[in-house]
C-alpha cells in the first residue's frame, strides 16, 4: 500500500480548483492513502471558510465539500497522524533557533512604499467528486 503524506493546502487543491490542483491530483492519484497530521483537518475546514468570506463558494457549495473530504476520510482514503506535546515542542524549538540560512535573513529594506495585493478569486469549488476517484468512496461502489 502506498500513501503520500499531504498537508492542508494539498487537500484543499484537491477540493477546490486552484493553480496546482491538476499536479496535485495526479501525485495523489499515485497513492492508496493520503496522510496529514492531526491539525491539517482543522486547517482545511479553515479555508473552507475563506473561500466562503471571499466569495469563491455559497454555503451549499462548502457543506458539499465538506461532506465529501469526511467521506473520503471515513473511507479510509485519508488518514490522520496523531500530534503529541513531544511533536509540538520539537517543532517549537526548531522554529525558535533557526540556523543562519539565506531563508531566514532579516528582509531587506526597501524606501519604496509597500504594493497592495489584491485576492485573487481564481479558485472556484469543484464537483463533490472531482479528484481522484480511487480515493472516494463512492467510487469504490462501498454506498
Amino acid at each position: 500500500m502506498s500513501a503520500r503524506y499531504f498537508d492542508a493546502t494539498y487537500f484543499c487543491k484537491l477540493y477546490w480548483t486552484e493553480h496546482g490542483s491538476p499536479e496535485v491530483a495526479a501525485c495523489a492519484s499515485g497513492a492508496d492513502e493520503l496522510v496529514c497530521g492531526l491539525h491539517g483537518r482543522a486547517e482545511f475546514y479553515s479555508v473552507g471558510h475563506r473561500k466562503l468570506r471571499e466569495g469563491v463558494g455559497d454555503s451549499a457549495t462548502l457543506r458539499a465539500v465538506f461532506a465529501q473530504f469526511e467521506t473520503d476520510r471515513s473511507g479510509g482514503g485519508i488518514r490522520f497522524l496523531p500530534l503529541s506535546d513531544l511533536i509540538v515542542d520539537r517543532l517549537a524549538v526548531a522554529v525558535a533557533s533557526p540556523r543562519p540560512t539565506a531563508s531566514f535573513a532579516p528582509p531587506m529594506r526597501s524606501t519604496s512604499p509597500p504594493r497592495r495585493t489584491k485576492v485573487s478569486r481564481r479558485s472556484t469549488p469543484t464537483t463533490a467528486i472531482s479528484w481522484p476517484p480511487h480515493l472516494c468512496l463512492a467510487s469504490k461502489g462501498s454506498m
